[in-house]
């Protein structure tokens, strides 16, 4: 039994899963740097809401356009992301064919794997994944036999 699915991944899912990956540890460094502004500088309550409310607005919007910027330019910069990806799923390994690759992994090269709402994530650290999107399956219960590889393979959290 072998579960398929054919893709060329889109800037956008790219783009969305980097930043993801790059904002939560951001937004958790960011609330924990608010809380103790706000505890050590009692004064900025004696301040109209505008003189502190509108410049955390402004750097929260730079922050995520930069945040958006980078990890559009790193999907340019990775040229093997533009190809036609092929993948083979099986019990047994992971088959990966692309026009300049043809390879594949071990199910232990992957740390953990999460389902997002339009893809499979798998991890083989912190730092390198591979997205596999949902459209690229044949059908909704390709999608259900991988979901069940993945909880099978204990990767799926």
């Amino acid at each position: 039994m072998s579960i398929e699915a054919k893709f060329t991944l889109e800037v956008n899912l790219y783009s969305r899963l980097m930043r993801r990956m790059i904002l939560k540890k951001q937004v958790i460094i960011l609330a924990i740097g608010l809380v103790l502004f706000f505890t050590l500088n009692p004064s900025i309550w004696q301040q109209p809401v505008y003189y502190w409310l509108l410049p955390m607005v402004i750097a929260g919007g730079v922050f995520w356009w930069m945040s958006y910027s980078l990890s559009r330019r790193a999907f340019n910069a990775a040229t093997n992301l533009h190809q036609p990806m092929h993948y083979t799923f099986s019990p047994k390994d992971i088959k990966v064919q692309t026009t300049d690759y043809k390879g594949g992994y071990e199910w232990t090269d992957f740390r953990q794997a999460k389902e997002m709402p339009d893809c499979f994530v798998l991890y083989q650290n912190n730092k390198i994944f591979n997205p596999i999107p949902k459209t690229g399956f044949n059908n909704a219960a390709d999608i259900d036999a991988m979901r069940a590889l993945l909880q099978a393979k204990k990767l799926l959290v």
